[in-house]
């Protein structure tokens, strides 16, 4: 019997991921400084899969998401193969064959949509099978990574850098994701530390709309305010959505969390100086707060009534 795991890793976070757990694998690394004798029990076969050495086992992944994903791969796929893809659950994976390629088939994604799957293909075939998809008539139309931080940007989903560690120091539960870290595992580089930051940790990742169009657009570092003007968290995440207006992700202390409201205050681009009232003079603009209603972290069924 033979384990295999296959780990999709933020792209910014590739070379250290890797760096990490070959060092561990090599018996280089020390995983847990209260019990240093602790290592991997035996070595894995590590293999990255972008890497030409490892021929046809080589993997790109192409994500399919929204309603129509599933129709798209019921065209494109046959017999036993299609009734096993109709049966799969979310974050289930199988291997299976789709338009004559093989490929690996996950029910999984991150723009928050119910049907959801990433196909990963072997790099001589990934632009083939991109044809076939575009040719069907359900719909498919290609996009990148701006449109899928928009869409996970709307439904609540964090990304590394912005509501995951980066400036703010953002831990998973910070981010409304503890339930994915698992402190009863042994092997937990890091348990301790995460433990004792959690218990001071006074912060949490809400999400907010912009009721009004045309205001100055939000990004990340924005200060928030209360409407008394006390310090309220910062801006992690802001997009415009399809109705035209800005939706986002802000960390902010505990005790604003339930708040109905909040002012963000965006702060000129670049190295320009925000100015304060006893600095207006002419040519200069002053930063205009601009009003947040605070709405649960991941959206109701009915989303219609979230932008009443």
């Amino acid at each position: 019997h033979v384990d295999r795991f296959l780990m999709v890793v933020n792209a910014s976070n590739e070379d250290k991921i890797w760096a990490w757990i070959n060092l561990v694998n090599d018996g280089k690394a020390l995983i847990d400084r209260s019990w240093p004798i602790r290592s991997r029990m035996q070595p894995a076969v590590i293999k990255r899969l972008r890497d030409p050495q490892w021929g046809e086992e080589c993997k790109v992944l192409i994500a399919l998401q929204g309603r129509g994903s599933r129709d798209a791969l019921y065209q494109l796929m046959q017999g036993a193969q299609r009734e096993q893809m109709m049966l799969m659950r979310k974050r289930d994976l199988i291997e299976t064959v789709v338009a004559d390629i093989d490929v690996v088939l996950s029910r999984t994604g991150y723009t928050g949509e119910a049907i959801c799957y990433e196909l990963f293909v072997h790099p001589d075939r990934a632009a083939q099978l991109w044809r076939k998809l575009l040719d069907l008539d359900v719909g498919v139309t290609p996009c990148g990574l701006g449109a899928r931080d928009s869409l996970r940007t709307e439904v609540g989903l964090p990304l590394y850098g912005h509501e995951l560690a980066g400036p703010f120091e953002i831990s998973p539960n910070g981010a409304g994701f503890g339930g994915y870290v698992k402190l009863h595992k042994p092997f937990f580089n890091g348990k301790t530390a995460y433990i004792a930051s959690e218990a001071e940790r006074d912060m949490k990742i809400i999400r907010f709309r912009v009721p009004q169009k045309g205001t100055r657009p939000l990004k990340h570092g924005d200060p928030l305010t209360d409407h008394r003007g006390a310090f309220a968290g910062n801006i992690t995440s802001c997009v415009v959505d399809g109705r035209g207006t800005m939706v986002g992700l802000a960390y902010v202390p505990q005790k604003y969390a339930d708040e109905k409201s909040l002012l963000a205050h965006p702060l000129p681009a670049g190295k320009a100086e925000p100015c304060t009232p006893i600095d207006l003079g002419p040519g200069k603009r002053l930063v205009v707060s601009v009003q947040i209603k605070v709405m649960p972290r991941f959206p109701r069924k009915d989303v219609t009534k979230e932008s009443e």
